[in-house]
Order: structure tokens, then sequence, then C-alpha cells
């Protein structure tokens, strides 16, 4: 049985879709990005991350640059933190499963500043703990320093997110995945990886972790 669940939270915990699309078009503006509307947002769920950058002429390649927007893309971010909610049923499901014991957790490519602020706008309380990842590509690294610093095993930890580098990230530590329909990539694109499960509604979560 599961101890931790962790959870990702831009469109896995919350629907930051349209924040996020403000703070890019930004950006690119002064990086001299392609801007985006909801309709291209949309297409884009269906590319791999390398082929978005491309599509955004985004170099990928700029290593410091990317870092740099990143850190600059959090900072922007947070200016509209009480415009975001909850995915519907989301905290209800959350609220269930603590309730049944399971430590939750969130780890994020967000900034752990950006999530904690959330949750205290949203008087959302009970979370274990808040995470930051290294960057697109360092969520592994990540899982496995909560697991090493939590004195958890693989099996003890579930993670939780709408992306394929979510995915092959715990395939990385080797932990359990659910995989949710609803945010940034297709169900098509998570099958792909072979998520342990994969859900298009939030209550599926909890029939899944309690039984």
């Amino acid at each position: 049985m599961y101890k931790h669940i962790i959870f990702d939270f831009d469109g896995t915990l919350v629907d930051s879709t349209s924040e996020i699309m403000i703070v890019y078009n930004e950006l690119a503006v002064k990086y001299n990005f392609k801007k985006v509307n909801h309709e291209e947002y949309k297409l884009l769920n269906h590319l791999s991350l390398k082929e978005r950058f491309k599509a955004l002429n985004v170099p990928m390649y700029k290593i410091l640059l990317i870092r740099k927007i990143g850190k600059e893309f959090k900072e922007r971010y947070k200016q509209h933190l009480n415009s975001i909610l909850f995915i519907d049923q989301m905290r209800e499901v959350v609220n269930a499963l603590q309730n049944k014991g399971y430590k939750i957790a969130i780890i994020t490519s967000n900034s752990a500043a950006n999530v904690s602020n959330f949750l205290h706008t949203q008087n959302f309380k009970g979370i274990h703990e808040v995470r930051s990842s290294n960057g697109l590509f360092g969520k592994h690294q990540t899982l496995k320093k909560y697991l090493k610093d939590n004195q958890l095993n693989r099996e003890d930890v579930i993670y939780i997110g709408d992306e394929t580098r979510d995915i092959i990230a715990c395939k990385k530590c080797e932990i359990d995945v659910i995989a949710v329909s609803w945010g940034l990539d297709t169900k098509e694109s998570l099958l792909a990886e072979s998520p342990n499960y994969i859900v298009d509604q939030p209550h599926e979560i909890r029939e899944i972790l309690i039984k």
C-alpha cells in the first residue's frame, strides 16, 4: 500500500492554462518567440516537448537562456495566483486521500513558493511537502531525493501528473504513476508512455487509491 501520494501542480491539481498562456506570450514578445492563441496552444499538446520548442522558435539548446526564462516565468506567474483555481473535484479528492491517512506532497516544475502561496490563498492545509524540480527534465532527481529524505521505498510512493515527462521521470525512479488526461498532454501521448494508470476524471483517482 502506498504511504505518500505526490501530485504535479499545473494541469493536474489546478487549471492554469490561461495564466500560463498570458505569461508565455509576454515572454514571447521579449525573447522573439512565437506567440500562441488558445487553438494553437491545444495543437501543441499533440507534440513532444522538443517539437513544441521548435514550433515556438524556442532555442532548446541554449540551456542558460532556458534557465533564465524559466526563472522569469515563475516570477511573472506569481502575479496571476489569485485567478488560478483547483481542477473541479480535485480539492475534494485530495481531502479524501488525506482523510484516509495518505501523506500528500507536490513536486512541480513551478516554484515551491508559487505553489505554497496558492495553497495559502485557497486556505488549503495538510500538504506534507512542496518541492520544485530542477528544470524541465530534473523531476526524477527530485523524486529520488524525496524518497531518500523521507526514508521511503519506491513501493511506498505513487505520482500523479499530466505530462509524458512525468511518466518518464517516474519510470527512472521505478515508482508507480497515474496519468491524468485533463492536463497538458493528450491521452494518446500519455498512453504511449505506458503509465500504471490513466484517468479521465478526478474521482477515478479516489477509486484507485481508496479501496
